[in-house]
Order: structure tokens, then sequence, then C-alpha cells
């Protein structure tokens, strides 16, 4: 998980918005369980990323850079500097957070967290994407 730590932290909230969707609407509780969980695995990621990042260091760190459309030159290609890093950390804060607080969400709960989780994906993917197609 090391390797490709940022894909794991941009991605994980779209896996438990995946798995919300197949839990049926009536299973509140669980729904808001998988979404928790769901946040916190970017948290605890950020909270490594944070801790391991080299601020000696101006270079793009934990870069994860691949070809993946070659024809049109569009790669996969994503990695953190000394600012993005702490954003990171910021958004996987604060969309934990912010699952905790809309636990008493009651109407739509499973729309809700599943959109939350797709939000947070994009929100991570705003400071760790660095070509504009994955961006």
């Amino acid at each position: 998980m090391g390797e490709h730590l940022l894909s794991w932290m941009t991605f994980a909230p779209v896996i438990g918005a995946v798995v919300i969707m197949f839990i049926p609407a009536e299973r509140k509780e669980i729904i808001k369980t998988v979404a928790a969980a769901a946040a916190a695995v970017p948290l605890v990621l950020s909270i490594q990323l944070f801790l391991n990042f080299d601020r000696d260091s101006a270079a793009f760190q934990f870069i994860e850079h691949y070809t993946w459309i070659k024809s049109f030159n569009i790669e996969y290609f994503m990695a953190v500097d000394g600012l993005s890093v702490p954003m990171v950390l910021l958004t996987a804060l604060l969309s934990f957070l912010c699952i905790i607080a809309s636990w008493n969400i009651e109407k739509a709960t499973k729309g809700y967290m599943a959109l939350f989780l797709v939000l947070e994906t994009g929100m991570m993917g705003v400071f760790v994407a660095l070509d504009f197609f994955l961006f």
C-alpha cells in the first residue's frame, strides 16, 4: 500500500461509495459505519503521508507516474509537495469529521453518504493530481 499511497488515499472513498450503493437504504447504521470507515482510510494514510514527508526537499514526493492513454499523451501522474501535504491532511480530517457530524441525518442517508464520499475523492484529487486529464 505504501507504493500507491496517493491512489489509495484518493480512491478509497469511491470504493466506500460503491459499497454503500449495494446496502439497502433501510440499513442506515451500516451505511453510516461504512461511510465513516471509508473516510477514515484517507485520514490514516494522510497522517502517514504527513509524518513521512521530507520537509527539507522542495521536490515532488510519493510520485505515481504511469502512461495512461499514450496516443493522447495522457498520464496517471500523482505527487505531493510541501503545499499540498497539509491540504491533503486537512481534507481527510475535515471529511472524516463531516461524516461523523452528519451521523444524525435520517433523510436520504444512503445518497448523502455515497455522494459525500465521491466529493472527498474529488477534493483529494485536486491536491494530488498533476496531469490535467486526471485532475
